[in-house]
């Protein structure tokens, strides 16, 4: 077994593992480098291909038939062009477009009579990289490891490499000998990795399985083969074939979150690593496994451990699930207790995962990310998962040079055809960042890239370098490398080729495990046919549009005009910059020409039901009563603007408006710590909040009045459901007299607390509700256990404490109908049903007063809350509806189930067995779905056609999740949607983002980054700065304006991923500005645990107290002008429209609380001074309270007294006793 690592004495001189396979010593060179470049060992590889390239490349300019150029001029360069392959992941309907259109790309190909076959003959001899993810992998690994072996010979002579007759899982098939050995082999495989110290997971066995398919025809197939052995191959040495490249991401962890700001990973025949700025190192192929801290060397080097096999399956674990179900198979008994037995020894919680342990990359400084450094394991997940699913970001580094890339996308975005996402996201990602400098051209939509025809036909996009200097002042980077100096002319030209039919409908399902040699076959054939233009029946000048693609951006670097047939060629192929983003779902577009037929015109039978509406606007209901709050809230904004004391405008001027002015509030996620801190940010934005002496407090008094909109999520949910569905009460009024609400002294698992009978009843009436929705015919899930929990908390003065209250009842009460409240909003994340993925992505689901739905693509439809529980078929009904499923606690369940997970710990509390007895029954019968759901069976958007997911309109439950699981804590979403006209949002941000669990703008750097993904839909939000720079530059520790000037954003305006969303009048001005303010403290350390599940009276009010003390700058004792700088915020986007100028107030206040775009992505440090100013040293944090007169405690006694400017913020009961001495003890235990 030749494939078990190897020991290497760091003693010895520098050599590699001999072929006889005994050890040999560490590298005399480091084994870890900075990403500042490429290896010393692939630049000097590259010099001997590059005399390769540019022979062929000469060789295929002649075969193209190109004219008015000379080819011989191309092969004499003093740059030498670099092209680059990559091949979208897909499972096996990937591997085998892939492998069809690899074959069209080679000289090795023939035609049926033994000619060069009709096709692009030898762009692949004259490529320099190809890459390859998931099953774009498998693809070029079988044709890498195959010692650079041809499609055409795999097919024709190689009978045992891609042999799919029989599925991955059954590899024998009838012969159970075949499968017997087959999983003995594996068994035996992952023996030694384990006996030679390495930890498995489940990769090691899809690995091991892969190689049996695709190194058929090695030793031992495959097991001892390495990818850092390549480099000693003779077809390697001699330059013959491109440069391989594999991807991966990177996840922290034991979590699930994954996205275009992941780390990607990729390995190549000399290094593993990445150019991202997390990580921004690259360790040598050969020895990894060898234990490093910080890039050293503890005793002794490994070899080995880049099984070649284990590389293609890191880059493919998505598929890991299979080897999970076996017991599902007709498999013999033998055959299972093999799998079964060598299973055991793998680590199943997290069966999507490579484990690389010993992390290479462990305890080094150089990355950005603490997760990838500080971890002794690397944990690594398909290469697809954060939604770039062609692997052009290895391509795209500027230190690699590449001229152009041919990216062959075989994905399964839109019915199992590729609509351009993979494309959206890489181009999004360069804004992010991990894009760390690399630049990516401009494309449009998915819908566009379906409506006109760019998936049905070739595509070029940066077809002109002078185009993409906007991108290039825009760049993100964070490290330098190399590159100086990088021009637009170094961004290379990509020509985008989707999987289509023409000979064979080749949308097979990327989980078909099993190919009949017809079909695999017929879909190589297809492969070919669409890399070929058909084999040049659509277009004889095809190569030679190729080859005009080829030498672009060398003409453009010196300054040569195209010829006349490029000008045409790039006519026909180059995107225009035109768009169509109507909803692409009933479009074709497989016409031989590739022209988009008629419009099938797809049923939307609920578009005008009762139940359905489209997201080209509000609702109707929506539209209507805010006709009414504008009424309201135009005298209450000119209130506002009176108090605040605004200078050089009349406040009646913005009372009679064309267009109202919208303000929206937005309160975030972080449990009970959120909901404390946003209740005492919201008593500071309410004029029923007196202070001690019953006058108005110092705050910002009214703006909640003045407010259109108030969202909330997870924990911000049970503030805004506290105030909403208790009749639109004050925080005041919670805290001075309904003494039952947000009584927390004890869990809410141990309700009760001493009181046994209390706690029993409290379970008994959950209980019986949850038999209520049970015997109505309806599953239940962990969430509707965890809603009622919240309900007997929060609604504890309603009957029945909130039983029977439904979200839709709020339509009905007088505070709603008179307009006296805000808009209510909730808000929670989709989850596709059986999975744990969530990522920025992922469909953003939303509850109102009126309805529940979403903006996003995937969804795009609203339902009507109130009959949520009535069975829709395609928005139709049977004839029966249901109401009462959107019952109000079981919403603020919805959008909070991170916190189901404690009613699981019923066992580990001190409970009576009787009440233990009647908790474990009530959990016994609740649906078997994960812990961390809400289930909404039925699924009201089953089986319509409107929105982009399938999987979400093809399931009949719809699978919710909490709110903040996709990282956007701060619920901005639902706020910044056009068709809202929101010109202002206060984002109050309680998320325990940092190690202390203060914010660090993680949450709005989310929201930004999904604008440039799918589910962005057409919105727009302003640029905000790395979390470093937040924390460093004071972001947090003060008020800060994001947006200020609208005119700025207009690059974000023509970048956006739009949709039918947003409407033709959308300009910059329709763009929130955006005011962000985060927990600091002032008189209380505020930064408690998450899951903290008791306070006593004094730490709540304290936590509240701090909150109004936040968000009205210490009771405006830091800036005495707060108001009115505010009041600017509100006025800003109404003057930018009418072209009014800010007064001079004005412009002192944006100077001093818009961010000026700076950056400072240094270590962070603390800031939380009274004034807000960075003290630069992490170990005074104890201290910092006392750098001001006004201090919250003494460094020195650790006092913990309250300021005079606190103590008169607001006349809270029971408040001014103990707090300073329970912040005393805060202090002293952080």
């Amino acid at each position: 077994m030749d494939d078990r690592p190897i020991i290497m004495s760091p003693m010895q001189d520098q050599d590699s593992v001999r072929p006889n396979g005994k050890s040999r010593l560490c590298p005399s060179s480091d084994i870890l480098r900075v990403a500042d470049s490429v290896s010393p060992e692939e630049q000097d590889w590259l010099k001997g291909r590059d005399e390769v390239t540019n022979k062929k490349l000469v060789e295929f300019l002649k075969y193209a038939n190109m004219t008015d150029i000379d080819p011989e001029d191309y092969g004499n360069l003093n740059k030498s062009i670099h092209i680059g392959l990559a091949f979208s992941g897909g499972g096996y309907r990937a591997m085998l477009n892939g492998a069809g259109q690899l074959s069209a790309l080679d000289e090795r190909t023939k035609g049926p009579n033994g000619e060069k076959a009709k096709g692009l003959n030898g762009l692949l001899q004259a490529s320099t990289y190809i890459a390859g993810l998931s099953g774009g992998s498998w693809m070029v690994g079988s044709i890498a490891f195959n010692n650079f072996t041809s499609v055409q010979d795999i097919v024709d002579h190689k009978t045992d490499i891609w042999d799919l007759k029989h599925s991955i899982v059954n590899y024998g098939g009838l012969n159970v000998v075949k499968t017997y050995k087959y999983y003995k082999s594996i068994s035996d495989d992952q023996d030694a990795k384990e006996k030679a110290g390495f930890e498995l997971s489940l990769t090691d066995t899809w690995g091991r399985a892969l190689s049996h398919q695709f190194l058929s025809t090695l030793d031992d197939a495959g097991a001892g083969l390495t990818f850092s052995s390549i480099p000693d191959w003779d077809v390697f040495k001699n330059h013959e074939m491109p440069f391989p490249i594999f991807v991966s991401d990177a996840r922290a962890p034991h979590t699930k979150i994954i996205s275009i700001n992941s780390t990607l990973i990729e390995f190549n025949p000399f290094e593993m690593g990445s150019f991202d700025a997390s990580l921004f190192q690259f360790s040598k192929m050969k020895y990894l496994g060898t234990p490093l801290r910080n890039g050293k060397v503890n005793d002794s080097c490994y070899s080995g451990l880049d099984n070649a096999g284990f590389v293609m399956g890191s880059s493919s674990s998505l598929f890991n699930q299979f080897v999970l179900q076996i017991n599902t198979t007709s498999l013999s008994s033998t055959i299972k207790s093999i799998i079964t037995s060598f299973l055991k020894e793998v680590d199943k919680d997290e069966d999507d995962v490579a484990i690389y342990q010993p992390n290479p990359f462990f305890q080094t400084n150089v990355g950005k990310s603490d997760h990838l450094a500080q971890n002794e394991t690397l944990t690594i997940v398909d290469g697809g998962e954060d939604g770039q699913n062609i692997p052009l970001n290895p391509l795209i580094q500027p230190v690699r040079d590449v001229d152009v890339i041919f990216a062959f996308d075989n994905s399964a975005d839109h019915n199992n055809w590729p609509n351009g996402n993979s494309l959206t996201k890489t181009y999004a990602r360069q804004f992010t960042p991990t894009g760390n400098g690399t630049i990516f051209p401009h494309v449009p939509d998915t819908d566009t890239f379906i409506n006109l025809n760019l998936t049905a036909k070739p595509t070029f996009f940066g077809c002109d370098a002078r185009n993409l200097s906007s991108l290039f002042q825009q760049r993100n980077i964070s490290f330098t490398n190399d590159s100086d100096p990088y021009t637009v002319y170094d961004s290379p030209l990509v020509v985008y080729t989707a999987n289509r039919p023409f000979s064979y409908w080749t949308n097979t399902s990327t989980f078909k495990l099993s190919y009949k040699d017809s079909e695999r076959n017929s879909i190589i054939r297809n492969g070919f046919e669409v890399a070929s233009r058909k084999n040049l029946t659509l277009d004889p000048e095809w190569p030679a549009c190729v080859g005009c693609a080829i030498i672009r951006r060398h003409q453009e670097r010196n300054g040569e005009e195209q010829t006349e047939q490029c000008k045409r060629c790039f006519e026909r192929y180059c995107w225009d910059g035109s768009l169509d983003n109507s909803n692409a779902s009933a479009k074709f577009n497989f016409t031989d020409q590739g022209s988009t037929s008629a419009n099938e015109g797809t049923k939307v039978s609920g578009a005008n039901s009762m139940s359905f509406s489209w997201t080209l606007c509000i609702s109707e209901n929506e539209k209507s009563w805010l006709s009414g709050r504008d009424k309201v809230t135009n005298e209450k904004i000119v209130e506002f603007l009176k108090y605040a004391n605004m200078t050089d405008i009349d406040p009646e001027d913005y009372g009679n408006l064309n267009k109202s002015i919208h303000i929206g509030l937005a309160f975030s996620g972080g449990g009970y710590r959120a909901m404390l801190n946003g209740a005492g940010q919201m008593s500071a934005l309410d004029e029923r909040t007196n202070g001690p002496n019953g006058g108005n407090a110092s705050g910002l008094n009214g703006l909640l009045q003045a407010s259109t909109y108030i969202a909330g999520l997870s924990g911000g949910s049970w503030l805004v459901g506290s105030i909403v569905f208790n009749n639109f009460t004050s925080v005041q009024d919670i805290v001075n007299q309904n003494t039952d609400i947000w009584d927390l002294k004890h869990s809410i698992v141990d309700y009760g607390g001493l009181n046994v009978v209390k706690t029993y009843k409290y379970y008994k009436g959950i209980s019986d509700d949850i038999d209520d929705k049970e015997n109505a015919g309806f599953n239940t899930s962990f969430t509707d256990i965890w809603g009622r929990a919240l309900a007997h908390q929060f609604l504890t003065t309603l009957n029945d404490t909130g039983a029977s209250l439904t979200f839709s009842s709020v339509q009905d009460w007088d505070v709603f109908k008179n307009h006296e409240m805000p808009f209510p909003i909730f808000v929670s994340d989709t989850r596709a049903e059986g999975t744990k993925i969530i990522n920025l992505n992922s469909s953003l689901t939303e509850f109102n007063p009126f309805e529940v739905g979403s903006f996003d693509k995937s969804i795009y439809q609203f339902a009507n809350i109130k009959y949520l529980g009535t069975e829709l078929k395609d928005g139709d009904t049977n004839g029966t509806c249901i109401g009462g499923y959107d019952n109000g606690g079981y919403i603020m369940g919805t959008s909070s189930t991170l916190f189901n997970q404690f009613l699981l710990q019923i066992n580990t509390t001190s409970l009576p067995s009787v009440v233990v007895d009647v908790v474990t029954s009530l959990l016994n019968r609740v649906s078997d779905h994960e812990d961390d759901v809400a289930v909404y069976d039925p699924n009201p958007f089953y089986d319509t056609t409107v929105g982009a997911s399938s999987n979400l309109a093809g399931n009949e439950t719809l699978t919710l999740v909490d709110g903040g699981e996709d990282g956007q804590n701060v619920p901005l979403w639902p706020l910044i949607q056009p068709v809202r006209d929101v010109d202002v949002v206060f984002a109050f941000d309680n998320s325990a983002d940092t190690e202390g669990s203060w914010p660090n703008g993680t949450s709005l750097i989310k929201t930004y980054e999904r604008q440039f993904v799918n589910a962005g839909n057409g919105t727009i939000f302003p640029y905000v700065p790395d979390a470093n720079s937040f924390i460093n530059l004071n972001l947090t520790a003060k008020p800060t304006f994001f947006g200020c000037d609208a005119k700025n954003l207009t690059t974000l305006l023509h970048n956006n991923n739009t949709n039918s969303n947003s409407s033709n009048s959308y300009t910059v001005y329709d763009s929130p500005l955006v005011v962000y303010i985060a927990n600091r403290p002032f008189s209380y350390w505020t930064n408690t645990s998450t899951f903290k599940l008791s306070y006593d009276d004094d730490e709540r009010n304290s936590i509240i107290q701090n909150g109004f003390e936040v968000a009205s700058r210490n009771n405006l004792t830091l800036d005495s002008e707060w108001p009115a700088c505010v009041g600017c915020a509100i006025i800003r986007r109404s003057q930018e429209r009418n072209g009014e100028e800010q007064s001079e107030q004005c412009k002192q206040c944006f100077q001093r609380y818009c961010w000026d775009g700076s950056l400072d992505s240094t270590g962070t440090k603390y800031n939380f001074t009274e004034t807000g100013t960075t003290n630069g040293e992490e170990s005074s944090l104890e201290s910092v309270s006392s750098s001001s007169s006004t201090s919250s405690s003494s460094s020195s006694s650790h006092s913990g007294k309250k300021n005079d400017a606190s103590a008169s913020a607001l006349n809270w009961s029971s408040l001014l006793g103990l707090a300073a001495l329970v912040g005393l003890t805060v202090l002293d235990e952080f």
